[in-house]
């Protein structure tokens, strides 16, 4: 069975502001994802992890994600339909829900840890998870490019991530 939905795009905007700026979105789907699917805490499950390679000792490895919890929020009075805040005030990762996948769209990251010499981190667009059967499944690599103002070398990372989180409770 076919569904359309709008995206939050639509839910949030005028129509006439929408047709005007090319942005109306409707998306012919098979039980398709909506906010309200997904918004609220989710803890990584057990095997849950990330492996970092960027080159630099001390910083490469595999991490486990174990218990550790991901917030989303509804992405209203955003270019998304999904953000993640938790990083740091100001700093949010904008995701989008196509079909049974949550799309990182967040592509840059600037000045989200004043006190940290880290001033920005270009993200690349490969990082996809999908929702299934209650849980959010991860498996994808993805880039992250680091800046900081003392020192003119970017530090590239490859970042792989697999496991799996558990919605927590529906906030």
């Amino acid at each position: 069975m076919s569904c359309f939905s709008w995206t939050s795009r639509a839910r949030q905007s005028r129509p006439a502001t929408l047709l005007l700026a090319g942005a109306l979105t409707i998306a012919a789907c098979e039980g398709a994802l909506t906010p309200d699917d997904i918004v609220g805490t989710w803890v990584y499950d057990e095997g849950t992890t990330v492996v970092l390679e960027c080159g630099q000792e001390g910083v490469d490895g595999t991490y486990s994600l174990a218990g550790q919890t991901m917030t989303f929020h509804d992405g209203k009075g955003t270019p998304y339909d999904l953000v993640y805040s938790d990083l740091a005030p100001g700093c949010d990762l904008g995701f989008d829900l196509e079909g049974s996948d949550i799309v990182l769209k967040t592509t840059m990251l600037e000045g989200c840890y004043p006190d940290d010499p880290v001033a920005a981190a270009a993200l690349s667009q490969d990082l996809r998870m999908t929702y299934e059967d209650g849980k959010i499944l991860l498996d994808g690599n993805y880039t992250v490019t680091i800046s900081t103002p003392t020192d003119p070398e970017e530090m590239t990372c490859d970042v792989s991530i697999s496991g799996s989180m558990t919605r927590q409770d529906t906030a």
